[in-house]
């Protein structure tokens, strides 16, 4: 993934498009929304992230590598 952003990552849309909705519905339903995954950047590392959407409208994010968490990467041959 090559992106035109700093550290080479892609650019957003301008006023943090992207989370607007789940940002939203934290606000309207009065508590958190979490969302997580597992991101994988090329062939070299995998990160997991996990976003967390107060009611007040603030954004808290983690981004963790997975070996730094324990999990093995790349995964051992089956």
């Amino acid at each position: 993934m090559i992106g035109t952003g700093r550290h080479r990552r892609p650019v957003e849309p301008p006023g943090g498009l992207v989370d607007l909705d789940q940002r939203l519905r934290a606000v309207a339903d009065k508590a958190q929304v979490v969302e997580e995954g597992v991101a994988r950047l090329g062939d070299e590392a995998v990160f997991l992230y996990r976003t967390t959407y107060e009611p007040d409208g603030s954004v808290h994010r983690e981004l963790t590598r997975a070996d730094a968490v324990g999990w093995p990467f790349p995964p051992p041959a089956a």
